[in-house]
């Protein structure tokens, strides 16, 4: 059975269910690639935390290795759950369940493509931030290097790279491209970053893009700009 054929019904739950804006499939990186991603903000007037819950959607693979693959996500995302398919009353046996609490696994059963039930919620982790932020661009967000929210846009579409002949300029297109209804965050590459990475053992290549938000473009960087000559 092609485990695909769910994608969509998992999809539908972290957006009805656990209150994610953005939901995908298939995505992520060499490494990790979850079966299903979703980005839940975690709310609040003060914050803009997000998080990344992870799904890996099995449908006739053992429990073991299937556990073992979702906890992997932990690296890259917040959260982390088994969906896995068993129509009927068929539940997660209490070793099932006792290995992911251990794992720190959420647990899904999938009855049919329009019924999906959550057994155990899945808690949140520590994760690396690199790799949060990695999962996060695959998927086609980014976090603002200002208020550290995140918004739809990366280096391959939906911002608008440092010029750095001028500066202004280019930050003056992204911010009137939000206000005519097109939202633009901006790129540049940090500097201080690349030296820091090469004493690492990094790449000297400029490669550490930061980004800003249109919101904090429009909101707080517009109005600190000269007045157009």
């Amino acid at each position: 059975m092609d485990e695909s054929e769910y994608y969509g019904t998992v999809e539908k739950w972290l957006r009805d269910k656990k209150g994610c804006f953005h939901a995908s499939s298939n995505c992520g990186r060499w490494y990790a690639r979850p079966d299903v991603i979703g980005l839940h903000h975690l709310g609040g007037e003060l914050s803009t935390a997000y998080e990344l819950i992870a799904v890996e959607v099995k449908t006739d693979e053992p429990f073991f290795r299937s556990i073992c693959q979702a906890a992997g996500y932990s690296i890259y995302a917040h959260r982390c759950y088994l969906a896995d398919y068993g129509p009927g009353d068929n539940d997660f046996a209490s070793e099932e369940v006792e290995i992911a609490l251990s794992l720190g696994v959420g647990l899904i059963k999938i009855r049919s493509r329009s019924q999906l039930i959550e057994c155990l919620s899945a808690p949140p982790h520590t994760v690396r931030q690199r790799f949060v932020l990695d999962m996060l661009e695959s998927i086609g967000f980014a976090q603002c290097a200002l208020c550290g929210g995140v918004f739809a846009g990366t280096y391959k579409k939906g911002v608008k790279r440092a010029d750095r002949v001028n500066v202004l300029r280019a930050l003056r297109r992204a911010i009137q491209a939000t206000k005519d209804g097109s939202p633009t965050g901006y790129l540049f590459w940090s500097e201080a970053a690349v030296k820091m990475k090469a004493i690492a053992g990094g790449s000297e290549e400029n490669t550490a893009r930061r980004y800003v938000c249109p919101d904090c473009l429009v909101n707080l960087i517009g109005p600190l700009l000269p007045n157009q000559a």
